[in-house]
């Protein structure tokens, strides 16, 4: 039996793909040229995959997991890490601490450094870094409205808005916002 012959065409898709990034190396670089294990998750990632709290970064990246919180709500804790098998406190902006991320509405990316990074930050983390870098205002007025809905009527909706303050391009915002009912 022989099959008929056909063709295969596809367009490259680069919409999870991130070229640059400064936690490896606090200056920006090719993230090719970071000399670390470097994982990078961009906001369309985190926007696709439903990413709503940053408790569910450990089903994206092999070797994290949140600590079980002693709270009321059961889920993780988010403001420590284990990463690799090492305590890792997050940082925001690549401060630290980076406390409880509760939402990822103002997340724009976030960089995970596996492995020792003293160097970099003065700090010994053996097993590496966790930076959630934020949204930065734009220069051009834009809003996005999200709604979602699921099982057991849970809900979300959330808004992205940002644009110049006054004339020229001195002073810009951004104000993102959410609201869920799980």
């Amino acid at each position: 039996y022989v099959l008929s012959p056909f063709t295969v065409e596809t367009s490259e898709d680069d919409s999870y793909l991130l070229r640059m990034s400064n936690t490896g190396s606090i200056v920006a670089m090719d993230v090719k040229d970071i000399p670390m294990d470097t994982t990078s998750i961009g906001a369309n990632m985190i926007e696709e995959m439903a990413l709503f709290n940053a408790d569910a970064l450990g089903e994206l990246v092999p070797g994290i997991s949140s600590n079980e919180a002693v709270n009321t709500g059961g889920g993780g804790d988010n403001t420590v890490y284990t990463l690799r098998g090492f305590r890792s406190v997050p940082r925001r902006a690549g401060f630290a601490p980076g406390g409880r991320i509760f939402d990822m509405t103002s997340v724009e990316r976030i960089d995970v450094i596996k492995g020792p990074n003293s160097v970099l930050y003065g700090q010994s983390d053996p097993g590496g870094i966790i930076n959630y870098v934020p949204k930065r205002p734009r220069f051009q007025r834009r809003s996005t409205i999200t709604a979602s809905y699921g099982s057991y009527d849970s809900y979300r909706v959330s808004v992205d808005t940002m644009g110049p303050i006054g004339k020229g391009k001195r002073f810009a915002y951004r104000l993102p916002m959410a609201f869920s009912n799980e």
